[in-house]
């Protein structure tokens, strides 16, 4: 998410003893916002489109971005390259930006690739970048123990810090409070076989057969054909399957009370950090990062296991108390306002370590 990249530089701009570079995507749905930022921005044409065939539909301009990147880079006189994400293109850019007393920190979202994601970078191709990188951050401790479990990784070089939450992507949150039922959850995010959709449908027939009010509604980019026969089985569910733009979550939140995760394998979650910026409560399997990112019954629900039972009974005990939601709902977002400060605070004093290392070298 661009909104990631936007918000760690904001908190790391306000660190103060960082002089940062930028170089952006122009295709990104934040480029304007780059650069208002008030710091040197190197703006790049990469391409439209989802995973590897809108790469390879550009991979001409590879080097002529590779070349632009170079001279910003020298021009910049950097110290040291930091990616806040992996992208399809690093590794063969990297090899010309690269120097000696230069090191290159890589954020780490995934360590190793989802089963089942389209989209995702190969598995080789993510392994390259991870081999070219002197040092990582990463979002969670599971992502961490993904790395370190690769072999050849010091320990020390791999920095965890909270994710932050986006604030700037839901704008100003709707007040929640135990004055209403929470009856009407969202799932929304790409259509992927590992965030469980089948496991969802499930669970929400079983909500459904003790709530006849819920509703659950499903949005988000991917292929829904495996899903909607058994989606079409249940009342009170509607669909919005395409690409959802940032400027349409703000909407798309206010609408809802529960944010679903019914994952079956998991990181972190970019949707949770949106869902706390904006109050909102999140019921989520047992799964990967998710359980570092939700303390149960203070800033969301975990399921006992991965199951549609132990998912619907999550779903359930929050819709069923009024003032349990309330809470959550106030300590997920008053929670969620220090983490990019706190991560900013981490990464800074990282970044010196690793540029420290190596003038010495």
């Amino acid at each position: 998410m661009p909104i990631h990249t936007l918000e760690l530089v904001k908190a790391l701009k306000a660190h103060g003893d960082l002089e940062i570079s930028l170089s952006v995507s122009r295709q990104s749905e934040r480029y304007h916002d780059f650069l208002k930022m008030g710091v040197p921005c190197h703006a790049v044409d990469t391409y439209k489109g989802v995973g590897w065939p809108g790469l390879l539909a550009s991979f001409f301009r590879l080097p002529f971005a590779a070349l632009s990147f170079y001279r910003f880079v020298r021009r910049q006189n950097a110290d040291i390259i930091f990616a806040s994400v992996s992208h399809p293109w690093n590794p063969l850019i990297l090899p010309f930006v690269r120097r000696k007393n230069r090191p290159y920190v890589l954020m780490v979202h995934d360590g190793l690739r989802h089963s089942g994601d389209t989209t995702a970078t190969p598995q080789f191709w993510l392994n390259a970048e991870l081999g070219m990188a002197d040092a990582f951050v990463t979002m969670s401790d599971h992502v961490k123990a993904q790395l370190l479990a690769l072999g050849g990784i010091a320990e020390d070089h791999v920095l965890r810090v909270p994710m932050g939450s986006y604030g700037a992507t839901v704008g100003t949150p709707p007040v929640r409070s135990a004055a209403r039922p929470a009856r009407k959850l969202l799932f929304f995010g790409r259509i992927e076989h590992y965030k469980g959709i089948s496991l969802l449908l499930e669970a929400f027939a079983l909500v459904r057969a003790r709530m006849p009010d819920a509703t659950l509604h499903i949005a988000g980019g991917g292929d829904f054909s495996p899903y909607s026969k058994a989606a079409a089985a249940t009342e009170g569910i509607t669909t919005d399957i395409r690409y959802l733009a940032e400027t349409e979550i703000p909407a798309l939140l206010a609408a809802h009370d529960i944010l679903v995760l019914p994952y079956l394998e998991a990181t972190q979650s970019g949707v949770i950090s949106v869902a706390n910026a904006a109050g909102m409560p999140v019921v989520a399997t047992p799964v990967g990062g998710l359980v570092e990112q939700i303390e149960d019954a203070e800033t969301g629900i975990l399921a006992e296991r991965i199951s549609p039972q132990a998912l619907s009974e999550a779903l359930v005990r929050l819709m069923s108390e009024p003032a349990l939601y309330a809470h959550i709902a106030s300590e997920s977002r008053a929670r969620s306002e220090d983490l990019w400060p706190q991560a900013a605070t981490l990464i800074g004093a990282f970044l010196h370590q690793i540029a420290g290392e190596r003038q010495r070298r």
